[in-house]
């Protein structure tokens, strides 16, 4: 439950800040699942046992792994840091770019990132 209302602020910030169209949204929402199968699937078996939350790879990971085009003026597809960065700005926050991979060797991080992003601000959704 409290992993949806997570979700449903990224949303909400992400929507305010522009990045995301009500559309988009539906449609992250709609693939997010065969998405994150998708991604997990593709990683080395190895790899895959030791990902122990499926949470591991983040709503983040999920956005920029669907290409969604950046709003203009932008070109190319939105990326993690466009995402975090956003998210910074919103909650009045400085963007602390954290490159530390996972420790299980498998995706960027991301939150990582937010975590450290956000310390334990409580407007924060992690």
């Amino acid at each position: 439950m409290v992993q949806e209302k997570v979700k449903e602020k990224i949303y909400e910030i992400l929507t305010a800040e522009g990045l995301l169209t009500g559309d988009q949204v539906q449609m992250i929402k709609a693939k997010e699942t065969m998405q994150r199968a998708k991604m997990l699937k593709a990683k080395s078996p190895n790899i895959r046992h030791k990902v122990l939350y499926r949470s591991f790879l983040s709503l983040i990971d999920i956005i920029e792994s669907l290409q969604i085009p950046s709003p203009p003026p932008g070109n190319g597809f939105l990326a993690a840091e466009t995402l975090l960065k956003a998210m910074a700005k919103h909650l009045n926050l400085p963007f602390i770019k954290v490159d530390r991979p996972s420790e299980a060797g498998f995706g960027s991080g991301h939150q990582d990132h937010l975590q450290a992003l956000c310390g334990e601000t409580s407007a924060c959704p992690h």
